[in-house]
């Protein structure tokens, strides 16, 4: 649809929509904060947990005992640094562009009265293009992030599922 073909009570609607699509995100990377906070508790636990039943354990000297542990230390430490590298803030999406909108767009300009003279050049056109550039760059980064953060949780539970045989292990015998 052309930009000159939209009249003006649709293109605020659209402006809306783009606003409430934004809020959405944002409301996305807060729960995508929320697990990889509880992930990151857990595997700090769990590493913790094993470092201290560890000499009870390598007492008896087995080597299935040493494999499993190493391999529950091993998958809790990788679900660890995947956690810890969606913990690095993204502030762009890879692409840089002078969306107003955006802490890297802002930074392109060169004064506060710049940036302001920016402002006051925009027509709401233009407010929903910066509103949908924002938003196809926040789902860029969030898909990344749940990639990092499936592959951590399922490192998680081996792990967890490792020290466990392990307990067990160590309470048969």
């Amino acid at each position: 649809m052309s930009e000159k073909t939209i009249n003006n009570d649709k293109l605020k609607g659209i402006y809306d929509f783009s606003i409430d699509v934004l809020g959405k995100r944002y409301d996305t990377y807060q729960w995508c904060e929320d697990k990889v906070n509880t992930l990151v508790t857990l595997n700090g636990l769990l590493i913790g947990a094993l470092f201290v039943t560890i000499d009870k354990i390598f007492s008896k000297s087995e080597c299935l005992n040493f494999v499993m542990a190493s391999l529950a230390i091993l998958f809790l430490a990788t679900s660890l640094a995947l956690s810890l590298y969606h913990i690095i803030p993204k502030m762009n999406s890879g692409r840089i562009t002078r969306n107003i909108r955006t802490v890297i767009g802002t930074e392109q300009f060169d004064s506060n009265e710049s940036y302001f003279d920016e402002y006051l050049k925009l027509e709401l056109i233009d407010m929903v293009k910066l509103n949908t550039e924002q938003i196809r760059g926040m789902n860029k980064n969030i898909m990344k992030n749940q990639i990092a953060i499936r592959i951590a949780a399922i490192c998680s539970i081996i792990g967890m599922v490792l020290f466990l045989v392990l307990i067990f292990n160590f309470i048969i015998k």
